[in-house]
């Protein structure tokens, strides 16, 4: 049985990208010398890696990296769904420092994407960047390789020897939290429960990682938000508080204004 797949090359001989369905076991082996990379993302069931140091099995939400070079050895053998995005691509010299995930051995390396906000945005990602990449968009070249970039930033949220890893795990959770709650009424108190830390002991982690505090990040990506929201849609003024969280609208013009210097109206007028 070949498996089911969905697989598209945006106009560029460089970049594949696709999503594989498999139900029996197979076994792909690739000699050493290909120039493109290869990047894995495990959506449901097993996948078996193999390595000179061993085996990696991967469960769903782990993510492996083949760099240019090396043999390719990899495949299933349970008789059960094994389903998977991939990416084979040549990368921008930028996206290197993104692509220097933990070694299982030169030829393999191997990221668990662990939060349910990664996941989310690296799967709905993927399904954008394989839509587009079918289309006959003009810039769908583009939009792909975008979309792998934005793939590349997420999983390095997720990398120990990233950036990223340098905010504590508790903070990283705070700052999803804000992000994903624009609309909701947040405390200081019930955020600090939220991260199972005290609201002196988040307060301060949180300055020192961001240098603000919890509720001022808040309100900078509230108007962030609003500020997206004025430019790109005709919503009344008064939805768009209400969708970043202010229920009195001229309260919201008045912190607005003060964030940009001018009222939502005008902002909207010169955008």
């Amino acid at each position: 049985m070949r498996p089911r797949s969905t697989t598209a090359r945006p106009g560029d001989s460089e970049l594949l990208i696709g999503r594989l369905h498999t139900e029996k076991p197979f076994h792909t082996v690739r000699e050493a010398g290909l120039t493109s990379w290869l990047l894995i993302y495990n959506l449901g069931g097993e996948g078996v890696f193999h390595h000179p140091g061993g085996v990696q099995r991967t469960k769903p939400g782990d993510a492996v990296l083949f760099p240019s070079g090396f043999a390719r050895d990899y495949g299933a053998t349970r008789k059960s769904s094994y389903r998977r995005f991939y990416a084979e691509f040549h990368p921008r010299a930028e996206w290197h420092e993104l692509l220097q995930w933990p070694e299982l051995a030169p030829s393999l390396r191997h990221l668990s994407i662990r939060t349910d906000s990664a996941r989310h945005a690296i799967e709905l990602t993927f399904t954008e960047a394989i839509a587009l990449g079918l289309s006959h968009h003009p810039r769908r070249e583009a939009f792909a390789r975008n979309a792998l970039e934005k793939i590349l930033l997420w999983c390095d949220t997720e990398n120990p020897l990233g950036k990223s890893a340098l905010i504590d795990p508790r903070i990283r959770r705070a700052l999803d939290h804000l992000t994903q709650h624009l609309a909701e009424p947040i405390t200081l108190a019930a955020l600090a429960r939220h991260c199972g830390l005290s609201v002196s002991r988040l307060s301060w982690l949180f300055h020192h990682a961001t240098g603000t505090s919890p509720l001022q990040y808040l309100e900078i990506c509230r108007m962030n938000r609003a500020r997206q929201l004025l430019r790109l849609t005709p919503n009344p003024i008064q939805d768009i508080a209400a969708e970043v969280g202010y229920a009195d609208p001229f309260y919201f013009s008045m912190r607005f204004k003060r964030h940009t210097g001018k009222s939502p109206r005008a902002y909207r007028q010169a955008a």
